[in-house]
């Protein structure tokens, strides 16, 4: 099965949901988890039927950020978890097997972005499912994951490192353009980062 993972930046333009439809037409994937709809849950219902999926849920974006969302296919069986604005936690059978995927939005504020790393953590004591970790975790964990702007402060990019290994997950690495934020302003203003990833750890003996 494949699982299509996308931050929105929105939904509530014409083209962003075109972007979504013709990515859901090309990799036809079972499971879509969507971040920053910016969108209510019950505005993500009609459009997850018109996508051809019947299940999923849905978390309400908070004034102007966030939003979350994970979609499903008949033949697949997902036993969602407790939710919350910064992640969608669910267990997913399939041909046999189990395994966990977590979809996360990472807390924007840097002052609080410890409680993503303290939700990540609360998450790896619950099981040993392998496990998917994947969205926008609002950090990076390199300083050549950003172009432009001021420097990240290390220790933010270490506070993410440590999640990571206190977590045991792995980051997946990537093919593409190097960056998955652009702040779209122009010359040196304008600012690039690796925001979104996707982490996992395998079976545990």
């Amino acid at each position: 099965m494949n699982l299509l993972g996308l931050n929105c930046r929105g939904l509530g333009l014409d083209a962003a949901v075109g972007e979504l439809r013709d990515l859901v037409r090309s990799y036809n994937p079972a499971v879509v988890f969507l971040s920053e709809t910016k969108r209510k849950a019950r505005a993500m219902e009609k459009l997850k039927w018109s996508l051809g999926f019947k299940h999923g849920v849905a978390v309400d974006c908070d004034g102007r950020s966030g939003g979350l969302a994970l979609w499903w296919r008949d033949g697949i069986e997902v036993s969602v978890r407790p939710w919350c604005q910064y992640y969608i936690d669910a267990e997913i059978h399939f041909e046999g097997k189990n395994w966990r995927f977590t979809g996360i939005y990472g807390e924007p504020r840097t002052e609080l972005r410890h409680r993503t790393w303290d939700v990540l953590r609360y998450l790896r004591s619950q099981d040993n499912l392998p496990w998917l970790c994947a969205g926008d975790f609002n950090e990076i964990l390199l300083p050549e994951e950003q172009m432009g702007g001021n420097p990240r402060a290390d220790v933010q990019m270490q506070s993410f490192r440590d999640c990571l290994a206190d977590c045991e997950l792995t980051d997946l690495g990537y093919k593409g353009y190097p960056f998955t934020w652009n702040n779209k302003r122009d010359g040196e203003a304008n600012i690039q980062v690796r925001l979104d990833r996707g982490t996992a750890i395998a079976l545990l003996s």
